[in-house]
This record gives C-alpha cells, sequence and structure tokens, in this order.
C-alpha cells in the first residue's frame, strides 16, 4: 500500500508562488539602498558650484562614509521618502564620500557622519545637521535652510528635476 498522495497542479502553482515570493523578498534584502537613496546627484562639487551660481539654485552636501550604518539608514529611510524628493528638487545635491573626499571634508570641518551642508547659491553656509534625519526632521531642516537663503521664488528656475546635460 502506497500512501503518497499525488502531486496535482494546484500543489505546483502554491510551490512556484512561494519560491517567488521568496526569491523578490531576498533579493531585495541583497540589493540595499543605494548611495543617496533616490536623490539626483551631481557628478561632483565643482560642477555643483557652477550650476548653483548660474542657475541661483542652492546646494545640498551629504557627507557620508562608506563604513557609516546611520549613512546607510537615511539613504533606505529618508532619501527614499517622495516627500523628502519633492522638496530637495530645487537644490542641487551633492554626496560627498569620506574616503574620495578628503580635502571636502576638511574645507567644511566636517568630523562626522551623516552631515548635512546647506549653501546659498553664493556658496556662504545657511545650515549644518550632523546625525540621522528621519524624512520629516530633514523636511523641516530644508524649510529652515530655504528661509536662510533668502531666495525670491521667482528668481529660482522650476525643473521637476535638474536636467542631466546643460545647454
Amino acid at each position: 500500500m502506497s500512501l503518497k498522495r499525488p502531486i496535482t497542479y494546484k500543489k505546483i502553482q502554491r510551490l512556484c508562488l512561494i519560491g517567488i515570493v521568496c526569491l523578490t523578498g531576498f533579493a531585495g534584502a541583497m540589493q540595499g539602498g543605494k548611495a543617496g537613496g533616490d536623490l539626483v546627484l551631481q557628478p561632483s562639487l565643482e560642477a555643483a558650484r557652477q550650476d548653483a551660481k548660474r542657475l541661483n539654485r542652492p546646494l545640498l552636501l551629504i557627507f557620508s562614509s562608506p563604513g557609516c550604518g546611520w549613512c546607510k539608514k537615511m539613504d533606505v529611510e529618508t532619501f527614499t521618502d517622495p516627500t523628502t524628493l519633492f522638496a530637495t528638487k530645487n537644490y542641487l545635491v551633492v554626496r560627498v564620500d569620506s574616503s574620495t573626499d578628503e580635502n571636502v571634508f576638511r574645507l567644511y570641518g566636517v568630523s562626522e557622519t551623516p552631515t548635512c551642508l546647506f549653501l546659498d547659491p553664493q556658496g556662504k553656509e545657511t545650515r549644518r545637521m550632523s546625525g540621522f534625519l528621519s524624512s520629516s526632521t530633514f523636511l523641516s531642516l530644508l524649510k529652515d535652510a530655504g528661509k536662510n537663503a533668502q531666495l525670491p521664488a521667482g528668481k529660482r528656475p522650476r525643473y521637476s528635476t535638474l536636467p542631466l546635460f546643460f545647454p
């Protein structure tokens, strides 16, 4: 006597669905957050400074280091939030990495990561914040930095995002 039940099409479907769900979850966990989250990042600080003057837009410098857990947490939680992404659309965002940009860390006197530094279009510092920032805290910081920059809204070009190539 055999007590085995036959394999049915319904069982195969269930196993395939469970496998797909598990693989999707595993792939998402392995991928992690990319540096800068979903922010539109500028290729270099020097190019961003020139563009800030030309476009009359403020700069946002995000200082981080490769082994910083709080930096990764901000990438995953803060810099992927749609409200945060929308609020940063008028800023030229530059990610400054401690492993490649030590001179920039010294220039601005940054000693801990993550640190967010806000500059007006002329390069003058308007606000600085160190440590992990939740999305709501980061949004209030953006509003405060925008007030300190004293940029008239009419003079600032309105882009949905920064163009990748400038004319």
